[in-house]
């Protein structure tokens, strides 16, 4: 089945819908409407362009919601249950059941934090500890990404350079950042289903790209990491990530918040200069003082 492009941004629209919305199971009516494409039609496009059922889709990620819960919070298995629209424990421990081949309460004592954080070579994570890392305000963005859905490393890496083929010819292309989400935990999705963003400021791009859709990177409070000036190696950034999340958010009282984190790649004439993550926080106790060591060499903005 061809997808036509009005067709590819109805879907990502919905995409983005569902993701919003994991709280509760939105109708395939519901869906169709965003995507503005007839129900019966839409359910074709979907399951051709994901491989998936519509209800199939949104139980997943529902579902991989819940086991990202259990990896990295101490929230109590009924409340991630119900933030991840269950409302009946015992249908929540069916599905998950199912889902994963253990219970919410094995799966949490075996897949937890620990693994990961133990996998970062000694080096790195005293390096990562020495990083500087800035507090502030974010605006709302509005981007044009591109996304890839495959294995971890060769989606980066292919990606990047897709990106950097679509910036080509435009006025800014060689001065501007690019953006890298993945709105998928790679210890919880399987590797064929990780999606990979790749994207640019919508003002910088102005040639049509039946690829490209639009959305908005959200604002709000962020934490913002500042790496090393050049190309950082790929396996570098992955271990960073897992930092991020497992060790400096707990020890510093933060939660990292669903949609609100992103690395930005920094270029000028072309190259790689330098690298940041970015991750939208809430505080999640007050007796934890956050400590933000400002960096004599931050990029400007």
């Amino acid at each position: 089945m061809v997808l036509r492009p009005h067709h590819v941004s109805g879907l990502y629209r919905t995409f983005n819908y569902i993701e919003r919305n994991l709280g509760r199971r939105p109708s395939l009516t519901e869906l169709a409407k965003v995507a503005s494409l007839a129900p019966h039609y839409f359910h074709r496009t979907f399951s051709a362009a994901t491989g998936e059922s519509v209800q199939g889709h949104v139980r997943r990620l529902q579902l991989e919601r819940a086991g990202f819960e259990l990896f990295t919070s101490d929230r109590a298995i009924a409340e991630i249950a119900i933030g991840c629209g269950y409302q009946s424990p015992a249908g929540f421990a069916r599905a998950f059941g199912r889902h994963y081949g253990v219970s919410a309460q094995r799966f949490r004592k075996v897949r937890n934090s620990a693994s990961l954080i133990a996998a970062i070579p000694p080096e790195l994570r005293r390096n990562f500890a020495q990083l500087s890392v800035r507090l502030r305000d974010e605006p709302d963005r509005r981007l044009k990404f591109i996304r890839r859905t495959g294995p971890l490393l060769p989606l980066r890496i292919q990606g990047r350079e897709v990106v950097r083929r679509l910036l080509t010819g435009t006025s800014a292309s060689q001065n501007a950042p690019i953006y890298k989400q993945t709105p998928d935990f790679p210890p919880i999705t399987a590797p064929d289903k990780l999606r990979h963003d790749f994207a640019f400021s919508a003002d910088v791009v102005h040639h049509a790209s039946d690829e490209l859709i639009e959305t908005r990177s959200p604002g709000g409070k962020y934490a913002v990491f500042y790496l090393d000036e050049g190309e950082v190696p790929e396996e570098v950034i992955l271990h960073l990530w897992s930092y991020v999340y497992l060790v400096w958010a707990p020890e510093n009282g933060m939660r990292i918040l669903p949609f609100g984190a992103y690395e930005l790649w920094r270029r000028r004439d072309g190259r790689l200069t330098g690298a940041e993550i970015h991750v939208q926080v809430q505080r999640t106790s007050i007796s934890d003082p956050l400590t933000v060591t400002e960096h004599a060499n931050q990029p400007e903005d």
